[in-house]
């Protein structure tokens, strides 16, 4: 499966006011950011040992967390998870560095999730189901 990673600059010290990242809602395990943490313009060099977590807030009001990992060159890859894409609206989010007793989260950033035009999957009430279905019949016959 595809994998989607959107590369973000995260600040520590001061507000992330780059456009909300927009993913659809009910993706799942398909859809990731490749996190570098910025201060004063230069680069937050993520040691290999520390853990990385993307801390969410949705729209409901609830919150979670979830783990990422810590790539070689010292940026973060979190997932964009089910929960996360679930609702439609937007769900703030923050990323924070843990080592030993040290943590560093960087600002708030937004995550806009957009509907899902069909949920399901389901093609049953599709006008060319029966079709597909005769096809497959056919295909099967055959072997």
């Amino acid at each position: 499966m595809a994998q989607i990673i959107q590369k973000i600059s995260v600040e520590v010290s001061k507000p992330n006011f780059f456009q909300a990242i927009v993913a659809k809602q009910y993706d799942s395990g398909t859809r990731f950011v490749k996190a570098t943490f910025i201060h004063n313009n230069e680069k937050v060099y993520i040691e290999p040992t520390a853990t990385v977590t993307i801390n969410a807030t949705r729209c409901d009001g609830s919150k979670d967390s979830f783990a990422g990992e810590v790539n070689d060159d010292g940026t973060a890859t979190l997932p964009l998870t089910y929960w996360m894409l679930e609702l439609v609206g937007t769900v703030k989010c923050d990323i924070s560095v843990l080592s030993g007793d040290s943590r560093l989260t960087s600002t708030s950033f937004d995550l806009e999730v957009e509907k899902a035009s069909n949920n399901s999957g389901d093609v049953s009430e599709d006008e060319s189901y029966d079709v597909l279905l005769s096809l497959i019949e056919r295909v099967e016959a055959i072997e």
